[in-house]
């Protein structure tokens, strides 16, 4: 018998976890009040801003990862829904 945590549609809901997360950080980087940080630090000069580039490319990176890994496993999402709902004998007969 194979765990719980293993699979397409486990690696499906971790992907759209991820994505989850990824977007609530994205939302509060395009708010006000970071807009606001990224512009007093702007005004003066920050070296912090090199690194806060870096750090949003990555961020960007990683997004897009994540929504492709989800757009490509809900396609095989309804196809594998099968293997789990039905034992192999019910899969094979048709």
């Amino acid at each position: 018998m194979e765990a719980d945590d293993v699979g397409p549609l486990h690696e499906l809901r971790y992907w759209q976890y991820i994505l989850c997360r990824l977007g609530s950080v994205a939302d509060f980087v395009q708010s006000d009040k970071f807009h606001t940080v990224i512009k007093i630090l702007t005004a003066a000069q920050s070296r912090i801003l090199k690194l806060w580039a870096e750090q949003d490319r990555k961020l960007t990176d990683k997004i897009n990862e994540a929504r492709d890994n989800v757009k490509y496993l809900q396609q095989l999402e309804k196809i594998c829904q099968k293997f789990y709902e039905n034992d192999m004998v019910c899969i094979l007969i048709g």
